[in-house]
């Protein structure tokens, strides 16, 4: 069965044809959804010198995980491919838009797995998503620090500096008053 579809991914229309799908219900091993995918594309630009190539070096299979499907992840599988620069001659491996280089998970999948992180346990989320409970938690620190260092804002210089008391010796403390800053 062949299905030519158009998925929307990171806000931007990426065509990819899909081989084969299975669902494994859950409560199975490796339970989702297994897509197989054809991902049509003309070639890749060459990072060092920018040139066009079409010269495939290797195909190298990737599963990514691309998000959730009635509570079970969904994976996607497709043979990337590294192409030789006719130019340079140094291979790289093609840029998928929907894809960050070296990631094996789309935003949309790490969405669903913080998603799914706030209901159960570490360990439980793993797996399900196929990952182990300190990865998971690797995630959801990181989207922590991520939402913290955005929302943070430059704290402003304090108008007055106030120490209560200062020990100058044992059991003799001194009292100081808030000294203003000058602008």
């Amino acid at each position: 069965m062949l299905i030519h579809c158009i998925t929307t991914c990171e806000a931007r229309t990426e065509p990819f044809a899909i081989l084969r799908q299975t669902e494994v219900p859950y409560g199975y091993p490796n339970a989702g959804l297994h897509r197989e995918l054809s991902v049509p594309h003309d070639g890749g630009r060459c990072p060092e010198c920018g040139r066009l190539s079409v010269t495939i070096h290797e195909y190298v299979p990737k599963v990514v995980n691309s998000g959730t499907y009635n509570g079970t992840p969904i994976y996607d599988s497709f043979l990337h491919r590294r192409f030789t620069c006719v130019n340079c001659s140094r291979t790289f491996m093609e840029r998928l838009n929907w894809l960050h280089p070296y990631q094996q998970m789309t935003e949309s999948g790490k969405n669903a797995l913080l998603y799914a992180a706030a209901d159960g346990t570490f360990q439980a989320v793993g797996e399900d998503f196929g990952r182990s409970g300190q990865n998971v938690k690797a995630h959801v620190r990181r989207n922590y620090e991520e939402t913290v260092n955005a929302n943070q804002q430059a704290q402003p210089t304090p108008a007055f500096l106030g120490i209560d008391e200062i020990s100058l010796a044992k059991g003799k403390a001194v009292t100081v008053p808030p000294v203003q800053r000058v602008a």
